[in-house]
Protein backbone atom coordinates (compact mmCIF):
# COMPACT_ATOMS: atom_id res chain seq x y z
CA UNK A 1 0.00 0.00 0.00
CA UNK A 2 2.40 2.58 -1.28
CA UNK A 3 5.08 1.04 -1.57
CA UNK A 4 7.34 0.82 -4.97
CA UNK A 5 6.70 -1.79 -8.19
CA UNK A 6 2.82 -2.18 -9.20
CA UNK A 7 0.25 -3.69 -7.18
CA UNK A 8 -1.17 -7.23 -7.77
CA UNK A 9 -2.46 -10.03 -5.80
CA UNK A 10 -0.96 -12.79 -6.66
CA UNK A 11 2.03 -10.68 -6.70
CA UNK A 12 1.20 -9.92 -3.28
CA UNK A 13 1.15 -13.62 -2.48
CA UNK A 14 4.07 -13.97 -4.15
CA UNK A 15 5.93 -11.11 -2.11
CA UNK A 16 4.99 -12.92 1.15
CA UNK A 17 6.06 -16.66 0.43
CA UNK A 18 9.05 -14.95 -0.49
CA UNK A 19 9.89 -13.00 2.74
CA UNK A 20 9.11 -16.19 5.02
CA UNK A 21 11.57 -17.92 2.71
CA UNK A 22 13.70 -14.96 3.02
CA UNK A 23 13.59 -15.59 6.79
CA UNK A 24 14.19 -19.37 6.82
CA UNK A 25 17.60 -19.56 5.19
CA UNK A 26 19.99 -20.02 7.38
CA UNK A 27 22.47 -17.17 6.54
CA UNK A 28 19.45 -14.35 6.72
CA UNK A 29 17.84 -16.02 9.96
CA UNK A 30 21.38 -15.63 11.83
CA UNK A 31 22.06 -12.07 10.38
CA UNK A 32 18.46 -11.42 11.79
CA UNK A 33 18.80 -12.97 14.95
CA UNK A 34 15.57 -15.41 13.71
CA UNK A 35 14.80 -18.45 14.82
CA UNK A 36 13.04 -20.83 11.75
CA UNK A 37 11.55 -23.11 13.99
CA UNK A 38 9.45 -20.37 15.50
CA UNK A 39 8.01 -18.10 12.42
CA UNK A 40 4.12 -16.73 12.63
CA UNK A 41 2.72 -14.92 9.96
CA UNK A 42 0.58 -11.42 11.25
CA UNK A 43 -1.59 -9.58 8.92
CA UNK A 44 -3.96 -6.56 9.02
CA UNK A 45 -7.41 -6.15 6.80
CA UNK A 46 -5.94 -7.53 3.15
CA UNK A 47 -2.64 -8.61 5.01
CA UNK A 48 -4.93 -11.17 7.06
CA UNK A 49 -6.23 -12.68 4.17
CA UNK A 50 -2.44 -12.87 2.95
CA UNK A 51 -1.34 -14.22 5.79
CA UNK A 52 -3.76 -16.88 6.42
CA UNK A 53 -3.36 -17.68 2.61
CA UNK A 54 0.50 -18.30 2.87
CA UNK A 55 0.10 -20.27 5.85
CA UNK A 56 -2.08 -22.49 4.41
CA UNK A 57 0.64 -22.84 1.38
CA UNK A 58 3.20 -23.83 3.90
CA UNK A 59 4.36 -26.67 6.78
CA UNK A 60 7.16 -24.36 7.92
CA UNK A 61 5.32 -21.74 10.05
CA UNK A 62 4.50 -21.64 13.87
CA UNK A 63 1.08 -19.82 13.60
CA UNK A 64 -0.90 -17.29 11.56
CA UNK A 65 -2.51 -14.19 13.23
CA UNK A 66 -5.10 -12.59 10.85
CA UNK A 67 -6.63 -8.72 12.39
CA UNK A 68 -9.63 -7.55 11.15
CA UNK A 69 -9.51 -10.23 7.71
CA UNK A 70 -10.92 -9.20 4.60
CA UNK A 71 -13.06 -11.66 3.05
CA UNK A 72 -12.25 -10.70 -1.09
CA UNK A 73 -14.72 -13.77 -1.85
CA UNK A 74 -17.48 -12.19 -0.49
CA UNK A 75 -16.31 -8.37 -1.66
CA UNK A 76 -16.26 -9.85 -5.70
CA UNK A 77 -19.78 -11.69 -4.40
CA UNK A 78 -21.19 -8.35 -3.18
CA UNK A 79 -19.88 -6.41 -6.48
CA UNK A 80 -21.75 -8.90 -8.57
CA UNK A 81 -24.94 -8.69 -6.79
CA UNK A 82 -24.91 -5.24 -6.77
CA UNK A 83 -23.74 -2.54 -9.24
CA UNK A 84 -23.55 0.29 -6.87
CA UNK A 85 -21.34 -1.46 -4.31
CA UNK A 86 -18.83 -2.06 -7.12
CA UNK A 87 -19.32 1.19 -8.15
CA UNK A 88 -18.30 2.47 -4.93
CA UNK A 89 -15.68 0.09 -4.09
CA UNK A 90 -13.88 1.43 -7.26
CA UNK A 91 -14.29 4.71 -6.60
CA UNK A 92 -12.69 4.27 -2.69
CA UNK A 93 -9.94 2.47 -3.84
CA UNK A 94 -9.25 5.10 -6.90
CA UNK A 95 -9.71 8.10 -4.03
CA UNK A 96 -7.55 6.46 -1.68
CA UNK A 97 -4.64 6.49 -4.43
CA UNK A 98 -2.48 3.39 -2.48
CA UNK A 99 -2.54 1.12 -5.50
CA UNK A 100 0.41 1.32 -7.93
CA UNK A 101 -0.46 0.30 -11.26
CA UNK A 102 -3.42 -1.28 -10.08
CA UNK A 103 -7.03 0.83 -10.11
CA UNK A 104 -9.82 0.68 -8.39
CA UNK A 105 -11.86 -1.22 -11.61
CA UNK A 106 -8.73 -3.68 -12.07
CA UNK A 107 -9.14 -4.54 -8.04
CA UNK A 108 -12.82 -4.81 -8.21
CA UNK A 109 -12.78 -6.57 -11.73
CA UNK A 110 -10.68 -9.13 -10.65
CA UNK A 111 -12.44 -10.12 -7.15
CA UNK A 112 -16.06 -9.84 -9.73
CA UNK A 113 -14.58 -12.02 -12.25
CA UNK A 114 -14.12 -15.39 -10.10
CA UNK A 115 -14.61 -14.46 -6.38
CA UNK A 116 -13.86 -17.89 -5.26
CA UNK A 117 -10.45 -18.26 -6.24
CA UNK A 118 -10.39 -16.13 -2.82
CA UNK A 119 -12.49 -17.56 -0.92
CA UNK A 120 -10.59 -18.28 2.63
CA UNK A 121 -13.40 -20.60 3.41
CA UNK A 122 -11.73 -23.10 1.21
CA UNK A 123 -8.55 -23.11 2.87
CA UNK A 124 -9.46 -24.26 6.12
CA UNK A 125 -8.83 -27.54 5.88
CA UNK A 126 -4.91 -26.97 4.67
CA UNK A 127 -4.38 -24.49 7.97
CA UNK A 128 -4.21 -27.20 10.17
CA UNK A 129 -0.54 -27.48 10.55
CA UNK A 130 -0.59 -24.54 12.89
CA UNK A 131 -2.32 -22.59 15.49
CA UNK A 132 -4.62 -19.46 14.22
CA UNK A 133 -5.32 -16.48 15.83
CA UNK A 134 -8.13 -14.02 14.40
CA UNK A 135 -8.98 -10.68 15.79
CA UNK A 136 -11.65 -8.89 14.67
CA UNK A 137 -13.05 -5.36 15.88
CA UNK A 138 -17.11 -5.11 16.92
CA UNK A 139 -17.67 -1.84 14.71
CA UNK A 140 -15.47 -3.21 11.89
CA UNK A 141 -17.68 -0.98 8.91
CA UNK A 142 -14.97 -2.08 6.12
CA UNK A 143 -14.80 -6.26 6.88
CA UNK A 144 -18.00 -6.47 9.88
CA UNK A 145 -17.48 -9.44 11.52
CA UNK A 146 -20.43 -11.75 10.52
CA UNK A 147 -19.10 -11.84 7.13
CA UNK A 148 -15.58 -11.40 7.08
CA UNK A 149 -14.16 -13.10 10.29
CA UNK A 150 -17.04 -15.04 11.78
CA UNK A 151 -17.60 -17.79 8.80
CA UNK A 152 -13.39 -18.07 8.78
CA UNK A 153 -13.54 -19.36 12.61
CA UNK A 154 -16.43 -21.59 12.17
CA UNK A 155 -14.50 -23.14 8.98
CA UNK A 156 -11.36 -23.17 10.69
CA UNK A 157 -13.05 -24.84 14.10
CA UNK A 158 -14.88 -27.09 11.66
CA UNK A 159 -11.32 -28.48 10.03
CA UNK A 160 -9.86 -29.21 13.00
CA UNK A 161 -7.51 -26.20 13.18
CA UNK A 162 -6.65 -24.54 17.05
CA UNK A 163 -8.16 -21.66 16.65
CA UNK A 164 -8.38 -18.40 18.54
CA UNK A 165 -11.54 -16.24 17.69
CA UNK A 166 -11.53 -12.90 19.60
CA UNK A 167 -13.73 -9.45 18.92
CA UNK A 168 -12.31 -6.42 20.45
CA UNK A 169 -14.74 -3.35 21.31
CA UNK A 170 -13.23 -1.18 18.27
CA UNK A 171 -13.43 -0.40 14.95
CA UNK A 172 -11.17 -1.65 12.02
CA UNK A 173 -7.75 0.30 12.75
CA UNK A 174 -7.90 -0.75 16.54
CA UNK A 175 -8.10 2.61 17.83
CA UNK A 176 -7.58 3.17 21.60
CA UNK A 177 -7.14 -0.96 21.92
CA UNK A 178 -3.55 -0.66 20.02
CA UNK A 179 -1.92 -1.73 23.49
CA UNK A 180 -4.75 -4.73 24.22
CA UNK A 181 -4.45 -5.98 20.89
CA UNK A 182 -0.50 -5.64 20.91
CA UNK A 183 -0.72 -7.72 24.14
CA UNK A 184 -2.90 -10.31 23.16
CA UNK A 185 -0.97 -11.25 19.95
CA UNK A 186 2.47 -11.39 21.75
CA UNK A 187 1.10 -13.34 24.35
CA UNK A 188 -0.61 -15.78 22.05
CA UNK A 189 3.12 -15.92 20.36
CA UNK A 190 4.49 -16.69 23.18
CA UNK A 191 1.98 -19.27 24.15
CA UNK A 192 2.77 -21.17 20.96
CA UNK A 193 4.13 -25.10 21.14
CA UNK A 194 7.39 -25.99 20.06
CA UNK A 195 8.03 -27.34 16.91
Amino acid sequence: WGSGGSFGYAEALADAHVAVDYLMRSENAARLRVDPARVALVGHSFGASLALQTGAGRDDVRGVVALATYRMAEVGRAANRDPRHAEALVTDLDESRVLRGFTGQTAVGLLQLDPEAYDLIDLAPRLRNAPVLLVGALRDTACPLATHQRPIAAALAEAGVDVTAVELDTDHAFSGKRITLARLVVDWLQALPDA
